[in-house]
């Protein structure tokens, strides 16, 4: 019986282990620091290129920073003013990259981990399929105030036009900060399985552990029993 259970406890832990398949599409881990007007090009993110562009719309002094004040974040600031960040991931050049299915593995949204906000964004992310044939788009505005790591999803099913998710070919967001010092800054951008949307699948890594401690609750009992 001992068994039966610690290994109905593996399976199951092994069984959840793979529910996440997230399609990176970066992790920001590639510095670049950009002061308003601006751009600039990296080769990182899905297709192999990371286009990075900030427009000044008012005011002065805004600026993207991408892993240079904190390592793997991006960090959208504004000084007495506002502007628009675009991140481009089209490929190496202008083009697309391969298309990509994003719903692999089940997923069904997006994932920007934002981990401080000060006041809200406009976020905008924008999908092709079909070489730019077809496009959908999406746009939230962020939680207001963010002080610490927070999920902001993008549901697929909620995207209005034509693009198709099993075949993505390029990736476009953008950002306009809607009242004037809005900063906001997060970590990494993915697909993600979410049930409801709200809900964030673990990571493998996190997973693991919970299955371990499982295990390890299972064999606890199976000897207090035993010496009982």
């Amino acid at each position: 019986m001992k068994y039966k259970l610690l290994g109905a406890v593996a399976a199951m832990t092994m069984m959840i282990g793979t529910s996440a398949h997230a399609v990176l599409i970066d992790d920001f881990s590639v510095t670049r620091v950009i002061p308003a007007p601006g751009s600039g090009t990296d080769a990182t993110g899905i297709g192999g290129e990371r286009e990075a562009s900030i427009t000044q719309n008012t005011g002065t002094s805004s600026s993207l920073d991408i892993n240079s004040s904190k390592p793997g974040e991006l960090l959208f600031a504004n000084a007495g003013g506002t502007a628009t960040v675009t991140l481009t991931y089209d490929g190496v050049g202008t083009g697309f990259f391969a298309p990509t299915d994003f719903t692999a593995g089940g997923d069904n949204a997006f994932n920007l981990l934002v981990t401080n906000s000060d006041f809200a964004n406009d976020i905008t992310i924008t999908v092709t399929s079909g070489a730019g044939a077809n496009t959908s788009s999406l746009m939230q505005q962020n939680p207001i105030l963010v002080a610490s790591p927070t999920p902001f999803i993008f549901d697929f099913a909620s995207f209005v036009g034509t693009a198709d998710f099993t075949a993505i070919d390029s990736v476009v967001v953008s950002m306009t900060n809607i009242n004037v010092n809005a900063d906001i800054s997060f970590s990494f951008f993915e697909t993600t399985y979410t049930n409801p949307p709200e809900f964030v699948v673990p990571e493998p890594g996190s997973l693991a552990i919970l299955g371990l401690g499982l295990i390890g609750i299972a064999g606890y009992r199976c000897r207090a029993k035993k010496t009982a």
